[in-house]
């Protein structure tokens, strides 16, 4: 019997070859090696080595027999194979692992192929079948060494005297013992000393799973598809082949299938939820359809099977199956042993209840007792003695936020709320306002009171002094959202609302006016109340600055809101998930738009996985914490469909729609064919940003030039690839959040003012669970990991192509450049907005600045 790649019978049987059946590669290499089948590296020309031995012979004789035969063959002498260097650099995550065991062989341009070879990594200082050196230092300095260490693996492997340039290699991982995997860094592959100047380097960077067949990776040079050597262009369609199969079965862990579904999988049979359409596509998993065709809870065929990742221990702390995602994308065992996202988001309401009993004083405490309150979630010696309980992952200090460092009530001023729309956690909503908005009750009367000495109309005219940031679209869901009950006790209260700011004659960016939106009759979803609120009206100046200070908490929670659901989880994590798929899909690892685009996607579709199970599905982290509820997604669907395209979401194209950039001869930006400025002189989200789309777009171009010298060329493939009309000539960048914690999320009911204006306020706000919650998963998901690359960034040996390494080092030129230019900017005094520094989209990665770790730089994918 003979095991394809793929092949359904051991993929669904579980089974994999033994050690010495090898399916029959090519007609130049063996159908298979007998348990007899034995090598010895030569000891002469400086070759590498002891005598080496097949795994299969350890099985197979006794100790006693074993050195009679080895006696004899090391007699023996092969006068028609020459012999490489090969170095496998692995790490294994399971430390109750005695050893890991597997098989290599080669493949040249020509199609040639070396006999296959087993071999040994042995936890400990034993090795049989290859030299064992440890990488003391592959990982960062933050990392536990006994636990992240790669081991080399140094084989002399044998080849045909006729082998020429390698090409491809294959790596199979043997079945001892059930669920055994290892992740494979990279392989090596240096020629005999006759030949000493030919070096090849495959990155695999991926898992390896006894219950794959033999995994094929590419060396570290790109072929475009009509320039792949003949002889492996079957090879390269087969792998694709493989990764596109869907045979309709449930999806397995070790499986690498790519396929698209829409997400039917956020509901449980207690909490239905409809397939959100229109939205971004997901990884299918051909889990079973239930009546209402969502698909079933069971995350995976073994339904016993949990997520590789180790969980941290947390008393209470019960764990399900995770959901598939194909194999290739799971974590590293850097990224999952240093932050462990699976175990901490599971965690996360079990801490909650933990850390509210340090609050309590009765039997039950929900709300702030007074604002002086919220502050303390930000002094230290309150989190040290919060969590000195927690196990050493869970542990951390929620920094004071710089805008309140030294100024405790900065938080609630207007320039504040306004410097927060151009370097805050969403400075994308921002538009230019030339009139005042027609679907609005606010009136010139509202604002020009507020634009100090200016006339009004000069002002719109101007289409640079007034803006708006409009969340006027959620008025559809007030009804469905402000009727969510649990034991009789409303949920969440929402308005709609829209602010309106101006930028002051001292440069200065401030809140003016508020329009809020209620439904006050659910029955009547249609039938809105509308409001504006100043920031002093006509009543007591003690009332109008609670109704402020009120007004902008509804607002904020609107922002927030928003931000979490669209501007961050739609528009980043949900919309670049097809496009991984795609990629995966449609182009080999060997193809140079692949070695483009890959390091975009790392860790992606994993955090997506765990987002689907954890943070948007129903009851999960975002419905209980922002004030549609139940009907988050929903929210994120409708906006999809009315706001979402491909062709806006680059940045210079989002800048121009939101008039925040206006033609101009002489201006900065460059978008189809054309010259814009930005209205603003100082909008640092805009100016960082358009630094780094000009220093992507650059390398992009002149990257698919080194392989496309026609332009309309790679166009086309990649509008091929994502199955999208309009598609520029390098693809966009994510755009660039911030997520900082906002204890004031979540407004609820609201109170008679009063009585007590305080109090009313602080019983509308969210409650301390609801804070504790988000600030603690924001904490987490806002951490780089040791291994993290940034923009700038690429591992060693990503290519061997000498023109795509030429581009690249002009890329991270640019990038280091950009780092100074930000500097610059940030020592400003004129940039009012700047104040704390805006780090944001800063492309420095200095390993050493752990004192605000989402600041250490822009990485290269959606890793967090």
């Amino acid at each position: 019997m003979t095991f394809q790649p793929g092949s359904a019978l051991q993929r669904r049987s579980g089974t994999a070859p033994s050690p010495w059946l090898c399916r029959k590669l090519s007609s130049k290499s063996p159908s298979c090696l007998g348990p007899d089948h034995f090598h010895r590296s030569p000891s002469s020309q400086g070759q590498r080595g002891p005598l080496l031995v097949r795994a299969s012979t350890l099985e197979a004789q006794r100790p006693s027999s074993l050195a009679e035969r080895l006696k004899g063959f090391a007699s023996q002498k092969r006068d028609s194979a020459r012999y490489l260097a090969v170095d496998i650099v692995l790490q294994n995550p399971d430390k109750t692992l005695e050893f890991n065991r597997g098989a290599i062989h080669l493949i040249d341009e020509d199609g040639n192929e070396s006999r296959p070879e087993s071999f040994y990594k042995v936890n400990s200082s034993l090795n049989l079948g290859g030299k064992l050196s440890l990488l003391s230092k592959v990982t960062g300095s933050n990392a536990d060494p006994d636990k992240l260490e790669a081991s080399v693996l140094k084989l002399d492997h044998e080849v045909p005297k006729n082998f020429g340039k390698t090409a491809a290699i294959r790596i199979r991982a043997d079945a001892f013992r059930e669920d055994v995997r290892f992740w494979l860094l990279k392989v090596s592959v240096k020629d005999d000393a006759s030949r000493m100047d030919q070096e090849f380097e495959a990155l695999a960077q991926s898992w390896v799973h006894c219950k794959q067949d033999w995994r094929l990776f590419w060396v570290n040079k790109f072929y475009l598809p009509a320039d792949t050597p003949p002889a492996l262009q079957s090879l390269r369609e087969q792998e694709l082949q493989g990764l596109r199969n869907d045979d309709g079965q449930e999806r397995c862990p070790w499986d690498r299938i790519y396929n698209y579904a829409v997400y039917n999988d956020l509901g449980t049979p207690e909490k239905p939820r409809p397939t959100l359409k229109p939205y971004p596509t997901r990884e299918a998993t051909n889990r079973p359809l239930n009546e209402d065709m969502s698909e079933g809870p069971s995350g995976l065929k073994k339904s016993s099977w949990v997520p590789m990742i180790p969980l941290p221990k947390v008393p209470g702390l019960k764990t399900s199956p995770s959901f598939f995602i194909p194999f290739d994308e799971e974590f590293s065992p850097v990224k999952g042993t240093t932050f462990k996202k699976n175990g901490l988001l599971y965690a996360i309401p079990i801490l909650v209840d933990k850390l509210l009993d340090k609050f309590r004083t009765g039997e039950k405490i929900e709300g702030f007792e007074s604002l002086l309150d919220i502050n303390r979630f930000y002094e230290a010696d309150f989190w040290d003695q919060l969590t000195g309980w927690l196990p050493d992952a869970f542990k951390f200090l929620a920094p004071v936020p710089g805008i309140v460092a030294g100024r405790v009530n900065e938080w609630e001023t207007d320039e504040e709320v306004g410097r927060q729309t151009l370097a805050g956690q969403n400075p994308c909503m921002l538009q230019a306002l030339k009139a005042i908005p027609e679907d609005s009750i606010i009136t010139a009367e509202h604002l020009q009171p507020w634009v100090e000495n200016n006339n009004l109309q000069d002002l719109l005219e101007s289409g640079k002094r007034l803006f708006q940031v409009d969340y006027t679209a959620l008025k559809a869901f007030l009804a469905d959202a402000n009727t969510q009950f649990e034991d009789g006790e409303r949920l969440f209260y929402m308005y709609a609302t829209r602010g309106i700011f101006y930028l002051t004659n001292n440069g200065y960016m401030t809140l003016i006016a508020i329009e809020m939106i209620d439904c006050p009759d659910a029955n009547k979803p249609d039938s809105t109340v509308s409001k504006v609120v100043l920031p002093r009206g006509s009543g007591p100046q003690n009332m109008d600055k609670q109704y402020w200070r009120l007004a902008k908490a509804y607002f904020a929670s609107n922002d927030s809101g928003y931000h979490q659901l669209v501007s961050h989880w739609l528009r980043t994590h949900a919309c670049t998930e097809p496009y991984i798929i795609a990629t995966r899909r449609q182009l080999s690892a060997a193809h140079p738009v692949y070695g483009l685009l890959h390091p975009h996607f790392k860790y992606t579709m994993p955090i997506n996985r765990n987002a689907r199970q954890k943070l948007i599905n129903a009851g999960g982290v975002i419905e209980s914490s922002f004030s549609p509820g139940a009907h988050c997604l929903r929210v994120c669907s409708a906006i999809y469909g009315l706001d979402w395209r491909f062709d806006k979401e680059a940045l210079p194209a989002d800048l121009i729609h939101r008039g925040m950039a206006v033609e101009d001869p002489n201006g900065s930006i460059a978008w189809k064919g054309k010259k814009y400025a930005s209205i603003l002189a100082d909008y640092p989200y805009a100016d960082d940003g358009m630094l780094i789309w000009n220093a992507l777009h650059g390398f992009c171009s002149d990257y698919l030039q080194v392989y496309y010298p026609n332009d309309q060329a790679a166009t086309m493939l990649l509008s091929t690839l994502v199955n999208i009309p309009t598609v520029p000539t390098c693809p966009t960048i994510p755009q660039p959040h911030t997520s900082p914690c906002q204890t004031l999320a979540i407004p609820r009911c609201g109170k008679n003012f009063k009585e007590n204006p305080d109090g009313a306020f602080l019983d509308t706000v969210s409650s301390r669970a609801v804070a504790l919650k988000i600030m603690l998963i924001v904490q987490l998901l806002s951490t780089h990991d040791p291994d993290e690359e940034y923009l700038g960034d690429r591992t060693d040996g990503w290519t061997s192509d000498a023109g795509a390494l030429e581009v690249f080092k002009k890329y991270k030129q640019a990038v280091s450049d950009i780092d100074k230019q930000v500097d610059a900017r940030n020592k400003n005094v004129e940039f009012k907005s700047r104040f704390p520094n805006y780090t944001t989209l800063q492309p420095h990665t200095t390993p050493e600045d752990v004192a605000n770790i989402r600041a250490r730089g822009v990485p290269n994918s959606i890793s967090i």
